[in-house]
């Protein structure tokens, strides 16, 4: 710190000015880690300033973990390893409407909760209740929280990545529960997952294997659909035919473009009652995510489907996340809490400064099978 540095931003207080200053210090290692501060006396003859001024800059400081005071000892420079002390949660307005997948994140929600008042952070949440056309834009409530220091990370647990570009161009840690070109984003191992519900099918006796699934994976040409699943889901085919089962065309069933969320329940209904119009049907079926499990239901019971006689079936359900099915059935289960320490560790890793990539969650297999009561 240079002996001559004194707040002169007269739009901005004093004690925000030497806060920033200090923190810009300890995080580019001006102030290393083990530096010992001199004292609050020492500091307000330094900035021309009041003790008042310094301990309200040096505070927010000590919250964050980047500083620790003691006494008779002073205060120590901790280092660019600062301590998660507060945190916004953003959801967009699809977390209260009823639409989708509302009850995964509202659980989402609880976990994250639960696991950051384990170390005491302060939690601040805003949820998106403006029209979607104005959700291009950040809250300004938001914006003016992060340049007042008032949340260290953002965790953005219910969004459309094409409605919320603005994530990207926060000044602070962010992490993603998304699709979208986030490196902080977590989202669930597709080729894990299909791994594990192909084999268990398969050690249940099926021969053939169809898929229920909302993406958009078709081409233009009819002709081109094995490959579009190959572009989207890596080695599908691969793990499909490594198992011994065939697939056609025709028992994999998803929508020519994007779904809404209030929409996916209908479509696994609908999807279906198509798959098994066919002349020719799949041994065991694999429908995701829970969601489209819960319209599928309705429509197999519907239809009058023996399962597992005629049709054996792979569902995913979120952990701890209500889902009622009559039918016996196997399960590839998320586990919520697992999605949640995945957000927070996304945050935690930028903080302390280290390489931040993607981040797909695997599901566990739950095999127990419900048999039809005679």
């Amino acid at each position: 710190m240079s002996e001559t540095d004194t707040p002169n931003n007269s739009r901005i207080p004093a004690y925000r000015q030497i806060e920033e200053e200090l923190r810009c210090q300890i995080l580019n290692g001006t102030l290393a880690c083990g530096t010992r501060l001199p004292n609050v006396l020492a500091l307000a003859k330094q900035y021309s300033t009041s003790v008042f001024t310094i301990q309200s800059a040096l505070a927010p400081l000590a919250r964050e973990g980047l500083i620790i005071s003691a006494p008779r000892r002073g205060t120590t420079v901790l280092g660019g390893k600062g301590k998660l002390s507060t945190v916004g949660l953003y959801f967009c307005g699809d977390y209260l409407n009823g639409r989708g997948n509302r009850d995964f994140y509202r659980r989402l929600h609880e976990e994250i909760l639960k696991e950051l008042s384990l170390e005491k952070t302060i939690v601040r949440t805003w949820i998106d209740t403006r029209e979607e056309s104005f959700q291009g834009e950040p809250i300004p409530e938001l914006l003016d929280s992060i340049e007042n220091h008032g949340i260290q990370a953002l965790i953005a647990c219910c969004v459309n990545p094409q409605d919320v570009k603005w994530l990207s161009k926060l000044n602070i840690p962010i992490s993603v529960s998304s699709t979208g070109p986030f490196n902080s984003r977590i989202g669930q191992d597709s080729h894990q997952m299909f791994q594990v519900a192909l084999r268990q099918l398969r050690e249940r006796g099926c021969r053939s294997v169809g898929l229920i699934i909302p993406r958009p994976i078709w081409g233009p040409k009819e002709s081109d659909r094995m490959q579009d699943i190959v572009g989207l889901f890596p080695k599908f085919l691969d793990a499909v035919r490594d198992e011994g089962l065939e697939i056609r065309n025709e028992w994999v069933r998803t929508p020519e473009g994007r779904l809404m969320d209030d929409e996916l329940e209908e479509f696994g209904y609908r999807q279906f009652l198509e798959l098994w119009k066919q002349p020719q049907r799949p041994e065991g079926l694999i429908i995701y995510p829970d969601t489209v499990v819960r319209g599928a239901i309705t429509g197999i019971l519907q239809a009058g489907v023996s399962v597992p006689n005629d049709l054996k079936l792979v569902l995913h359900r979120n952990e701890n996340v209500p889902l009622i099915c009559p039918l016996p059935a196997s399960w590839i289960v998320t586990s919520v809490r697992q999605w949640a320490v995945a957000l927070i560790e996304q945050i935690q890793n930028q903080i302390e400064n280290r390489h931040v990539q993607p981040v797909y969650l695997p599901v566990s297999l739950n095999p127990e099978i419900v048999e039809n009561n005679p």
